[in-house]
């Protein structure tokens, strides 16, 4: 899943000041509404059940099937809900819309039995035909659905949506009943029922979507807040672009009962300093994550607000093959290998996070990724000879593409102080609005990108597949048929070291190929207020809000 805006802030110092400043004007403004003479927001909050996040930027939109962004999951994840969840204690699947499942002998098979309390916000039951429904529209290639692969271990799925076949029904899944959906996959897979809790497989309204556009649509007004219908332990209230985001406790989802809270308010600061500095005015229970200046303080003063945890990600250049001469590995491989990733992650984070030298984070029982990559200028520098750069000679003018954040340019700005030290060649740098920038990568629109990647489940597969050929997170233009051979031999492997050598394999390829430049892998570094209560972040971007409860002082 595509990270948010504001992934982390560097000690930077000057105008940031003041930027933040304007950015807490119109936030000050927002909370300002429904609180006491003397009293917070948070204290507010504290009383009435309102938690108060920072969500990092603007929600490009709340349909699950036509986002991938973190920013956007956090808010779908509280409006709607699949078949399955997580559990943030063990990340294993539990149950969720669907009370219970049976799955075959020769695990392709799976039959989920849903809720006969299961209910749409707008009090219509949900049956296995919302699901069918939800399938249908995710494969229908004008959708435009960025995940679009996921569902293709499904039967058929595939063909479908490539035009082979034209009738849903020979795709793998279908409604046994109201209240039983069969799904029947082409090979087992371990993590198939976690794979279920991404908003990819989330069902929607059927007449809802109708009642504002065709099925396969995207960007109709079912999304607003007076139109949305949802089956999750919120709905959606209030979307006030660029202030805030409110979603409210939902008294017909099935397990209302264990639901704490009565509303969650989402604000999307871009700036970690700006979340910050809400943070400490009371403005906000929960900001992520924390400006690197302000760490040492944190820790030392004020441990009992700051928390840490994984988080299954990595920090990565793209690169828009389709330009030359990004076209040839060469330069790609050049560019790779002359960046010096230890200075990089000393000098921005001050050793807060760890030098990417493959693409998979490490993270994942059983599977240790291995350096693929390293510092090496000597071979950096005859490859770009070799590909008729001698020096940087004649070598075009590049633009690195980032969205709006202190940290990126930083980034930005130490990767072309390094090549052009160590390759000659001059890169530009180039910053957008979140939204923009995600418009721009997906139309390849660029020459080098800045991008990060937060697994959706824990499995290194989930981060190989982004890079499949024309997959919507692709976004490079880059393809290898040898790779994608690979992919497809990873899913029907049943034998885990077996597995795991191919996943070795294709990383291989993919970083040699070097369509993709790593940088760093993430960590979680955050600012919770004590009154908050069973807030469990799992390494992924799920989160599971239900059990969360705000305490009021006395």
């Amino acid at each position: 899943m595509t990270e948010s805006a504001n992934s982390f802030h560097p000690p930077l110092a000057g105008s940031l000041f003041l930027r933040s400043a304007q950015l807490l004007l119109p936030l000050a403004l927002a909370f300002a509404v429904g609180c006491g003479p003397s009293e917070t927001p948070v204290e507010t909050g504290n009383r009435e059940g309102i938690l108060h996040i920072n969500n990092g930027a603007e929600v490009q939109s709340l349909d699950p099937h036509t986002t991938s962004g973190v920013p956007e999951s956090h808010v779908i994840g509280a409006l709607l809900e699949g078949l399955t969840a997580v559990d943030p204690e063990t990340l294993e699947a539990i149950p969720a819309a669907a009370r219970d499942w049976e799955i075959s002998d020769d695990g392709t098979a799976y039959t989920f039995f849903l809720r006969e309390d299961g209910a749409w916000s707008n009090g219509d039951p949900v049956t296995a035909h919302d699901f069918v429904f939800s399938l249908r529209r995710i494969l229908s290639p004008n959708l435009a659905a960025p995940y679009y692969y996921m569902p293709f271990p499904v039967v058929g799925a595939r063909e479908y949506y490539e035009g082979e076949i034209d009738d849903f029904s020979q795709v793998g899944i279908r409604a046994v009943d109201d209240l039983t959906l069969e799904i029947r996959i082409r090979y087992p897979l371990p993590y198939f029922l976690t794979l279920l809790a991404h908003n990819t497989w989330y069902p929607v309204h059927p007449d809802t979507i109708l009642a504002h556009g065709l099925m396969d649509e995207p960007n109709t007004r079912w999304v607003r807040p007076e139109n949305f219908v949802g089956n999750g332990p919120f709905t959606l209230q209030r979307w006030a672009t660029g202030r805030r985001i409110e979603v409210r406790r939902n008294p017909d989802y099935w397990d209302a009962d264990r639901v704490h809270l009565n509303e969650i308010h989402f604000y999307p600061l871009q700036h970690p300093l700006s979340g910050e500095r809400a943070f400490r005015a009371g403005q906000l229970h929960i900001t992520d994550p924390v400006p690197a200046e302000r760490i040492s303080y944190y820790q030392n003063e004020r441990p009992d607000v700051f928390a840490t945890g994984d988080y299954f990600g990595t920090y990565y250049f793209r690169l828009n093959v389709t330009r030359p001469p990004f076209d040839d590995p060469r330069v790609r491989l050049a560019l790779s290998l002359a960046l010096d990733r230890e200075t990089l992650v000393n000098n921005i984070y001050a050793g807060a996070r760890s030098a990417a030298y493959s693409f998979v984070p490490p993270g994942v029982p059983g599977y240790e990724p291995k350096p693929v990559i390293g510092h090496d200028v000597r071979r950096a520098r005859e490859l770009l000879a070799d590909a008729g750069f001698p020096d940087g000679q004649g070598f075009p003018a590049m633009q690195i593409l980032y969205n709006t954040s202190d940290e990126h340019s930083a980034i930005a700005q130490l990767a072309q102080e390094m090549w052009r030290r160590e390759l000659g060649i001059n890169v530009g740098l180039e910053n957008t609005e979140w939204q923009v920038y995600l418009d721009r990568m997906n139309r390849l629109d660029y020459d080098i990108a800045r991008s990060g990647w937060i697994g959706d489940y824990l499995d290194p597969f989930n981060f190989l597949n982004t890079m499949v050929t024309g997959g919507g997170n692709n976004r490079t233009g880059w393809s290898s048929g040898e790779y994608d051979a690979l992919l497809d031999d990873i899913q029907r492997t049943a034998d885990e070291e077996t597995r795991w050598q191919l996943i070795r394999d294709a990383e291989t390829l993919l970083v040699e190929e070097a369509p993709v430049l790593p940088l760093f892998f993430y960590n979680r570094m955050y600012l919770i207020d004590p009154a908050v209560q069973n807030w469990r972040p799992t390494p992924t971007a799920y989160r599971f809000y239900k059990d969360v409860r705000l305490t009021a002082e006395d």
